[in-house]
């Protein structure tokens, strides 16, 4: 669990060093008033939340619709295979 917090939070320090990086780029070109939104103030709100703990409802959640997901796809492909057994 640490492990995937520590590598999300190198992965969002990169987009937020290359969102910095296209708003220089969009300074030197003058092309700062077409981009959509201010990068400067995206970029400095990913730097307030570079870690977010999960909590522990949302890991429960996670976990049921996984679950969830796996069980319907099995329940479907026997179902298909029921029905439509000529098809696989």
């Amino acid at each position: 669990d640490t492990l995937a917090a520590a590598r999300l939070a190198v992965e969002q320090e990169a987009v937020r060093k290359s969102l910095e990086q296209l708003n220089k780029e969009a300074q030197a070109s003058g092309e700062q008033k077409n981009m959509l939104g201010d990068l400067d103030k995206i970029a400095e709100e990913m730097k307030k939340m570079e870690y977010e703990p999960i909590l522990p409802a949302e890991v429960t959640l996670v976990k049921w619709s996984i679950c969830l997901g796996v069980g319907l796809l099995v329940m479907f492909y026997f179902l298909s295979r029921w029905l439509f057994p000529g098809g696989h």
